[in-house]
């Protein structure tokens, strides 16, 4: 925010039984959401289920380990987390995501003229 100032005046805002506005608010939500599967490697398993709060679907020997989580499409910040784990995590489900995932990768390799073989 630019170019707070005091007012010296006074604010109070009423504003309900909380459960009850987070039930009209869910209800409202039209957002669609996707079921993501991942395979994780053991270095991250804290990042992972810290940052997408998923569920442990399998563990693999090694402490690699798949988990899934639920995330709203179109929205930047979780993609951009998924992205940041590099190649600690692999997406399983949906195969539209891996497809986005790698596409991404490759805009990023052909920002420094990396030719793909």
């Amino acid at each position: 925010m630019d170019d707070l100032a005091a007012t010296g005046r006074g604010f109070t805002q009423r504003h309900g039984d909380i459960p009850s506005l987070l039930k009209q608010q869910w209800a409202r939500d039209d957002r669609e959401w996707l079921q993501v599967r991942l395979l994780c490697k053991a270095g991250g398993r804290v990042a992972v289920l810290e940052y997408f709060r998923g569920q442990i679907v399998a563990e693999h020997p090694g402490g690699s380990f798949e988990c899934k989580f639920y995330a709203i499409e179109n929205e930047r910040w979780w993609f951009s987390l998924l992205m940041g784990l590099g190649g600690q995590v692999r997406v399983l489900e949906p195969p539209e995501l891996a497809a986005r995932v790698q596409e991404t990768a490759k805009e990023i390799l052909r920002n420094y003229d990396i030719q793909l073989s």
